[in-house]
């Protein structure tokens, strides 16, 4: 599978909120690809990382690593993207 589609405009459609005091991101409304584009510019945000990157390709064997990025000091980082219907406090592992 090519990751072309990760540089490709984005496929959701999502209208602005009527609402504009709600503190919520509209994350339900994004296709995974778009999903995994958005946690993918998230981690490319961080000043500490050089190289980024989505991990594997869709159906391969992942061990739970969706993107993977090699840090300043060439150290490794690697990030998981889940879409939970609901997330609290209690969900944190720490």
């Amino acid at each position: 599978m090519s990751l072309s589609y990760l540089h490709t405009p984005v496929q959701s459609i999502v209208d602005p909120p009527i609402d504009t005091t709600i503190n919520e991101l509209p994350f339900e409304k994004l296709s995974w690809e778009d999903f995994e584009k958005l946690c993918l510019a998230i981690v490319q945000t961080d000043f500490l990382i050089n190289d980024c990157e989505i991990y594997g390709i869709k159906g391969q064997a992942q061990e739970g690593i969706d993107i993977f990025a090699r840090q300043a000091n060439g150290r490794y980082s690697s990030y998981q993207c889940k879409r939970y219907q609901e997330f609290g406090l209690s969900d944190i592992n720490m």
